[in-house]
Protein backbone atom coordinates (compact mmCIF):
# COMPACT_ATOMS: atom_id res chain seq x y z
CA UNK A 1 0.00 0.00 0.00
CA UNK A 2 1.25 3.52 -1.01
CA UNK A 3 1.03 6.76 1.16
CA UNK A 4 0.94 9.73 -0.90
CA UNK A 5 2.32 13.19 0.42
CA UNK A 6 1.19 16.05 -1.81
CA UNK A 7 2.48 19.86 -1.41
CA UNK A 8 0.23 22.59 -2.02
CA UNK A 9 2.57 25.17 -3.77
CA UNK A 10 -0.57 27.03 -5.80
CA UNK A 11 -1.64 30.25 -5.19
CA UNK A 12 -5.41 30.91 -4.99
CA UNK A 13 -8.87 29.54 -4.22
CA UNK A 14 -10.47 29.19 -0.88
CA UNK A 15 -10.30 27.06 1.65
CA UNK A 16 -12.33 23.94 0.32
CA UNK A 17 -11.53 25.12 -2.97
CA UNK A 18 -7.91 24.51 -2.22
CA UNK A 19 -8.25 21.09 -1.02
CA UNK A 20 -10.97 19.88 -4.02
CA UNK A 21 -8.18 21.12 -6.37
CA UNK A 22 -5.45 19.14 -4.63
CA UNK A 23 -8.47 15.92 -4.91
CA UNK A 24 -8.91 16.29 -8.62
CA UNK A 25 -4.69 16.50 -9.16
CA UNK A 26 -4.58 13.36 -7.91
CA UNK A 27 -7.12 11.73 -9.74
CA UNK A 28 -4.91 12.47 -12.52
CA UNK A 29 -1.68 11.37 -11.06
CA UNK A 30 -3.24 7.57 -9.32
CA UNK A 31 -3.67 5.03 -11.55
CA UNK A 32 -5.05 2.83 -8.89
CA UNK A 33 -6.72 4.13 -5.95
CA UNK A 34 -7.22 1.00 -4.21
CA UNK A 35 -3.31 0.80 -3.92
CA UNK A 36 -3.24 3.74 -1.86
CA UNK A 37 -3.66 4.07 1.91
CA UNK A 38 -3.22 7.20 3.11
CA UNK A 39 -2.84 10.89 1.91
CA UNK A 40 -0.75 13.20 3.47
CA UNK A 41 -1.39 17.37 2.65
CA UNK A 42 1.33 20.47 3.42
CA UNK A 43 0.64 23.78 2.50
CA UNK A 44 4.07 25.61 1.42
CA UNK A 45 1.64 28.02 -0.30
CA UNK A 46 -0.30 28.65 3.23
CA UNK A 47 1.31 27.04 6.24
CA UNK A 48 -1.44 27.99 8.75
CA UNK A 49 -3.68 26.07 6.19
CA UNK A 50 -1.91 23.05 7.81
CA UNK A 51 -3.55 23.05 11.13
CA UNK A 52 -5.98 20.89 9.47
CA UNK A 53 -4.15 18.18 8.29
CA UNK A 54 -2.23 15.59 10.11
CA UNK A 55 1.14 15.94 9.95
CA UNK A 56 3.64 13.44 7.80
CA UNK A 57 6.28 12.22 10.03
CA UNK A 58 7.26 9.19 8.18
CA UNK A 59 8.77 9.08 4.59
CA UNK A 60 5.92 9.28 2.26
CA UNK A 61 6.03 6.42 -0.91
CA UNK A 62 5.01 8.95 -3.46
CA UNK A 63 5.71 13.01 -2.77
CA UNK A 64 4.04 15.85 -5.35
CA UNK A 65 4.41 19.37 -5.46
CA UNK A 66 0.88 20.76 -7.18
CA UNK A 67 1.87 24.39 -9.11
CA UNK A 68 0.09 26.50 -11.24
CA UNK A 69 1.35 26.05 -14.54
CA UNK A 70 0.10 27.28 -18.01
CA UNK A 71 -1.12 24.22 -18.80
CA UNK A 72 -3.49 23.95 -15.77
CA UNK A 73 -4.78 27.51 -16.40
CA UNK A 74 -5.79 26.61 -19.87
CA UNK A 75 -7.35 22.98 -18.42
CA UNK A 76 -9.37 25.08 -15.91
CA UNK A 77 -10.64 27.63 -18.08
CA UNK A 78 -12.06 24.48 -20.45
CA UNK A 79 -13.51 22.73 -17.44
CA UNK A 80 -15.29 26.13 -15.50
CA UNK A 81 -18.50 24.20 -14.92
CA UNK A 82 -17.25 20.90 -14.06
CA UNK A 83 -17.82 21.65 -10.59
CA UNK A 84 -21.65 22.52 -10.59
CA UNK A 85 -22.92 19.03 -9.72
CA UNK A 86 -20.08 17.15 -8.76
CA UNK A 87 -22.03 13.93 -8.25
CA UNK A 88 -22.38 14.13 -11.90
CA UNK A 89 -18.60 13.95 -12.98
CA UNK A 90 -17.28 11.05 -14.48
CA UNK A 91 -14.79 10.13 -11.72
CA UNK A 92 -16.57 10.95 -8.89
CA UNK A 93 -16.30 7.39 -7.10
CA UNK A 94 -12.36 8.03 -6.86
CA UNK A 95 -12.69 11.72 -5.99
CA UNK A 96 -14.48 10.48 -3.90
CA UNK A 97 -12.23 7.62 -2.69
CA UNK A 98 -9.27 9.79 -2.70
CA UNK A 99 -11.25 12.78 0.03
CA UNK A 100 -11.96 9.78 2.37
CA UNK A 101 -7.91 9.03 2.33
CA UNK A 102 -6.86 12.71 3.34
CA UNK A 103 -5.66 12.68 6.67
CA UNK A 104 -7.28 15.42 8.13
CA UNK A 105 -5.94 16.51 11.68
CA UNK A 106 -9.14 15.36 13.81
CA UNK A 107 -7.60 15.71 17.33
CA UNK A 108 -8.77 19.99 16.69
CA UNK A 109 -12.68 18.35 15.23
CA UNK A 110 -13.47 16.54 18.95
CA UNK A 111 -17.02 17.26 19.30
CA UNK A 112 -17.65 16.09 15.81
CA UNK A 113 -16.02 12.44 16.17
CA UNK A 114 -17.65 12.48 19.36
CA UNK A 115 -21.17 13.35 17.68
CA UNK A 116 -20.26 10.51 15.26
CA UNK A 117 -19.48 7.62 17.72
CA UNK A 118 -23.26 8.26 18.72
CA UNK A 119 -24.31 8.04 15.33
CA UNK A 120 -25.60 11.38 15.09
CA UNK A 121 -27.02 11.96 11.79
CA UNK A 122 -29.27 15.42 10.43
CA UNK A 123 -32.01 14.32 8.63
CA UNK A 124 -31.46 18.14 6.60
CA UNK A 125 -28.13 19.91 6.03
CA UNK A 126 -28.55 23.39 4.55
CA UNK A 127 -25.49 25.16 3.32
CA UNK A 128 -25.88 29.09 2.17
CA UNK A 129 -23.27 30.60 0.39
CA UNK A 130 -24.06 34.13 -0.94
CA UNK A 131 -21.89 37.55 0.30
CA UNK A 132 -19.42 37.91 -3.39
CA UNK A 133 -20.53 34.79 -4.60
CA UNK A 134 -22.44 36.05 -7.21
CA UNK A 135 -19.79 38.80 -8.22
CA UNK A 136 -17.08 36.57 -8.00
CA UNK A 137 -18.93 33.44 -9.71
CA UNK A 138 -21.72 34.93 -11.27
CA UNK A 139 -20.25 33.85 -15.27
CA UNK A 140 -19.96 30.41 -13.73
CA UNK A 141 -22.65 29.52 -11.71
CA UNK A 142 -25.15 32.14 -11.99
CA UNK A 143 -27.20 34.48 -9.84
CA UNK A 144 -28.40 32.97 -6.52
CA UNK A 145 -30.05 35.07 -3.85
CA UNK A 146 -31.75 34.30 -0.97
CA UNK A 147 -35.08 33.94 -1.72
CA UNK A 148 -33.84 31.03 -4.14
CA UNK A 149 -33.01 29.16 -0.58
CA UNK A 150 -36.17 30.21 0.97
CA UNK A 151 -38.23 28.62 -2.22
CA UNK A 152 -36.63 25.26 -2.22
CA UNK A 153 -36.09 25.00 1.80
CA UNK A 154 -40.16 25.94 2.40
CA UNK A 155 -40.80 23.18 -0.65
CA UNK A 156 -38.51 20.87 0.99
CA UNK A 157 -40.04 21.11 4.11
CA UNK A 158 -43.59 20.23 2.45
CA UNK A 159 -42.78 17.20 1.24
CA UNK A 160 -40.75 15.79 3.64
CA UNK A 161 -40.48 15.12 7.35
CA UNK A 162 -37.40 16.47 9.50
CA UNK A 163 -36.28 15.78 12.86
CA UNK A 164 -33.22 17.51 13.10
CA UNK A 165 -31.48 20.49 10.82
CA UNK A 166 -28.32 21.28 10.30
CA UNK A 167 -27.76 24.63 8.92
CA UNK A 168 -24.25 26.61 7.79
CA UNK A 169 -23.54 29.58 5.93
CA UNK A 170 -20.69 32.29 4.75
CA UNK A 171 -22.89 34.91 6.62
CA UNK A 172 -25.06 35.42 10.03
CA UNK A 173 -27.47 37.43 8.46
CA UNK A 174 -28.45 33.98 6.43
CA UNK A 175 -28.11 31.84 9.25
CA UNK A 176 -30.55 33.94 11.53
CA UNK A 177 -33.40 34.44 8.82
CA UNK A 178 -33.32 30.82 8.18
CA UNK A 179 -33.49 30.09 12.07
CA UNK A 180 -36.54 32.73 12.30
CA UNK A 181 -37.82 30.96 8.60
CA UNK A 182 -37.62 26.59 10.17
CA UNK A 183 -38.89 28.11 13.86
CA UNK A 184 -42.03 29.54 11.71
CA UNK A 185 -42.34 25.85 10.45
CA UNK A 186 -42.54 23.83 13.62
CA UNK A 187 -38.41 23.70 14.36
CA UNK A 188 -37.34 25.13 17.44
CA UNK A 189 -33.75 25.36 19.12
CA UNK A 190 -33.66 21.98 20.10
CA UNK A 191 -33.43 20.79 16.76
CA UNK A 192 -31.76 23.32 14.60
CA UNK A 193 -28.22 22.71 14.80
CA UNK A 194 -25.29 24.72 13.61
CA UNK A 195 -21.57 25.94 14.40
CA UNK A 196 -20.38 28.36 17.00
CA UNK A 197 -18.58 30.16 13.90
CA UNK A 198 -17.02 33.54 14.18
CA UNK A 199 -14.92 34.52 11.19
CA UNK A 200 -18.34 35.04 8.67
CA UNK A 201 -19.93 38.07 7.32
CA UNK A 202 -22.50 40.20 9.36
CA UNK A 203 -24.29 40.48 6.04
CA UNK A 204 -25.55 37.95 3.65
CA UNK A 205 -24.54 40.61 0.50
CA UNK A 206 -20.77 41.65 0.96
CA UNK A 207 -19.00 42.24 -1.77
CA UNK A 208 -15.81 42.62 0.32
CA UNK A 209 -15.72 39.06 1.50
CA UNK A 210 -12.95 37.99 -0.93
CA UNK A 211 -10.64 40.42 1.03
CA UNK A 212 -12.33 39.21 4.24
CA UNK A 213 -10.99 35.65 3.62
CA UNK A 214 -7.76 36.46 2.51
CA UNK A 215 -6.65 38.23 5.68
CA UNK A 216 -8.78 35.27 7.73
CA UNK A 217 -6.09 33.08 6.61
CA UNK A 218 -3.93 34.44 9.10
CA UNK A 219 -5.84 33.19 11.66
CA UNK A 220 -5.81 29.37 12.01
CA UNK A 221 -9.45 29.39 13.40
CA UNK A 222 -10.89 29.94 9.73
CA UNK A 223 -9.27 27.13 8.40
CA UNK A 224 -11.15 25.21 11.55
CA UNK A 225 -14.26 26.41 11.16
CA UNK A 226 -15.04 26.13 7.49
CA UNK A 227 -13.18 22.04 7.63
CA UNK A 228 -16.05 21.81 10.96
CA UNK A 229 -19.33 23.12 8.53
CA UNK A 230 -18.24 20.14 6.15
CA UNK A 231 -17.45 17.65 8.32
CA UNK A 232 -21.35 17.94 9.81
CA UNK A 233 -22.49 18.78 6.23
CA UNK A 234 -21.37 15.68 5.33
CA UNK A 235 -23.37 13.44 8.14
CA UNK A 236 -26.90 14.40 6.72
CA UNK A 237 -29.41 12.22 5.31
CA UNK A 238 -30.04 15.58 2.58
CA UNK A 239 -28.63 18.59 1.63
CA UNK A 240 -29.52 22.04 -0.17
CA UNK A 241 -26.84 23.68 -1.46
CA UNK A 242 -25.98 26.22 -4.50
CA UNK A 243 -22.33 25.32 -6.23
CA UNK A 244 -19.24 25.49 -3.71
CA UNK A 245 -16.66 23.56 -2.32
CA UNK A 246 -17.74 23.71 0.87
CA UNK A 247 -20.79 21.41 0.01
CA UNK A 248 -19.06 19.75 -3.01
CA UNK A 249 -16.21 18.58 -0.40
CA UNK A 250 -18.68 17.69 2.36
CA UNK A 251 -20.63 15.36 -0.32
CA UNK A 252 -17.08 13.62 -1.59
CA UNK A 253 -16.78 13.10 2.42
CA UNK A 254 -19.94 11.87 2.77
CA UNK A 255 -21.63 8.34 2.91
CA UNK A 256 -24.83 9.32 3.32
CA UNK A 257 -25.30 11.59 0.22
CA UNK A 258 -26.41 10.64 -2.85
CA UNK A 259 -27.90 11.72 -6.09
CA UNK A 260 -31.57 10.72 -4.91
CA UNK A 261 -31.06 13.07 -1.85
CA UNK A 262 -29.22 16.52 -3.02
CA UNK A 263 -30.99 19.71 -4.15
CA UNK A 264 -28.88 21.75 -5.90
CA UNK A 265 -30.15 25.76 -6.59
CA UNK A 266 -28.80 26.85 -10.00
Amino acid sequence: MIDYLIIDDCPGSGITGKIVRLIRFLSDKIKNIDDVSNIYIESKILPTMNIIFEPCNKEPDISLIFRQNITNKKKKSKNKNKQKNILKNSDFDKLSKITKLIRFNMSIFKQYLKDVKKNKIFDLGIHIRLTDMNKVHKRNYGVINYEDYTKEILNVLKLNKFNNIFLASDNFESITLTTNLLKDNGFSNENIFYNNNKLLSDSQDNENFTEEQIQNFKNKNSFIEVLNDVFYLSISKKLIYRTSNVSNLAILLSTTLGKNNIKLIN
